[in-house]
């Protein structure tokens, strides 16, 4: 049995670890010497699991990562002694497991959580959930992945797209190497590996609507009785949704956009930023996107006697799935065919045009929702209307001009 003392210096421990006794000290704290208690149940199951070469519970995992933190030289001390060799291995459904359950606690987005479950389900398709991390080689994620690549759902058809699957890669890779920093496992076999798309395995680029078809929509696609729909198809595409969100999600901590939030006199809306879980600060709305806003508060305020809660209620009352299904109905009997362009123009078409204001690099990055170098990689490009302005440069109109 393991035994714990304390003197001014040191809190000591005398165990026995694979046959050899040995003490090892830990630098005084007054913490630790609060909760020594922790140490000897730890070094008794340590014992213990050394003798029938079992792994060690979450709660002792947890305490060698406490002394980790508090104490390194002591844990490598421990380390060099193997005193916890592969009793501490997990496999890669616990793995997987820890590390989702991290991201829970860190308070991250439900689409973070659901991305990365759904990372683990696809990859324990093809790699056994119950192997060892420690026993993972590179081979069998090649193996795995490449079975991935040709997977077929029940029609015959590939299931999932290769960037999908770079993203699930990826995802292994991060894995891997916090179980690495944890001193989970001693070598990372995975560290260089890369998932490869093939150009012909590339998404064609679609480009989004122009203005005019977006405007056709809206006064071609609603019915007077769907006005808050018309609203809300306007409120993403002016507004945007990337990190600032309407919708109003309690159960997941989302507070969304209230009327509450509307400055009728600056004409502005304090927007719910997701990432951060708080309100971003006061954003100008745009004359045009206002006063539809104002024409759907007035209804509201007619059929309810106030304008009070969510502004776009309906996102509560239904899926999401079913609310995308809704619009494209709507959106592709107007204009058939062009449900992806409009869809790419919500988000896309915006950051173009708040990068050609003054100032527009760092507006993007707090309306819109992008940093200032993803927009630089994905929103930088040409448009019709810059080339409206080359065409009618007026320093070039006469070369053989002043103006020249």
């Amino acid at each position: 049995m393991a035994s714990v003392w304390i003197n001014k210096r040191y809190v000591n421990c005398d165990a026995t670890i694979r046959r050899k006794r040995k003490t090892i000290r830990f630098h005084f704290t007054p913490v630790l010497k609060r909760n020594h208690k922790w140490i000897r149940d730890m070094f008794n199951e340590m014992e213990k699991a050394a003798k029938t070469n079992t792994k060690l519970s979450d709660q002792s995992v947890a305490s060698l990562r406490r002394i980790k933190q508090f104490d390194p030289d002591t844990y490598q001390i421990m380390e060099d002694l193997q005193w916890f060799a592969n009793i501490t291995d997990f496999t890669l459904e616990e793995a997987f497991a820890e590390h989702i359950a991290l991201k829970e606690r860190e308070g991250k987005a439900s689409r973070t959580i659901s991305n990365w479950k759904n990372t683990a389900k696809r990859l324990f398709l093809y790699l056994e959930p119950t192997t060892p991390v420690s026993k993972l080689t590179r081979r069998q994620v090649d193996l795995a992945m490449a079975d991935l690549r040709n997977h077929e759902d029940r029609w015959g058809n590939k299931q999932f797209s290769a960037i999908t699957l770079q993203k699930d890669a990826k995802n292994l890779r991060q894995v891997f190497k916090e179980l690495l920093e944890n001193k989970d496992i001693t070598e990372n076999p995975i560290a260089n590996y890369r998932f490869k798309v093939e150009k012909w395995e590339k998404p064609k680029p679609v480009p989004p609507v122009s203005d005019e078809v977006f405007r056709k929509v809206l006064r071609e696609s609603f019915i007077p009785e769907e006005l808050q729909q018309k609203t809300l198809l306007a409120y993403y595409r002016i507004m945007s949704a990337r990190q600032n969100d309407p919708r109003f999600y309690p159960e997941e901590g989302h507070v969304g956009d209230h009327w509450e939030d509307v400055d009728l006199k600056r004409k502005m809306i304090n927007r719910w930023n997701v990432k951060h879980k708080d309100k971003s600060g006061y954003q100008p709305v745009p004359l045009g996107m206002w006063k539809l806003l104002m024409t759907w508060r007035d209804e509201v305020i007619a059929k309810e006697g106030q304008a009070v809660g969510p502004i776009f209620p309906w996102l509560n009352e239904s899926t999401s799935s079913n609310q995308y299904r809704w619009f494209k109905t709507r959106v592709e009997k107007v204009i058939p065919g062009c449900w992806e362009g409009f869809l790419k123009a919500l988000r896309a078409s915006r950051s173009r045009e708040v990068r050609r204001m003054d100032n527009g690099r760092f507006l993007e990055s707090q309306i819109v929702g992008h940093s200032e170098e993803v927009a630089d990689k994905h929103y930088d490009d040409l448009e019709h209307s810059d080339f409206e302005q080359i065409w009618n440069d007026p320093r070039w109109i006469d070369l053989e001009g002043e103006a020249a």
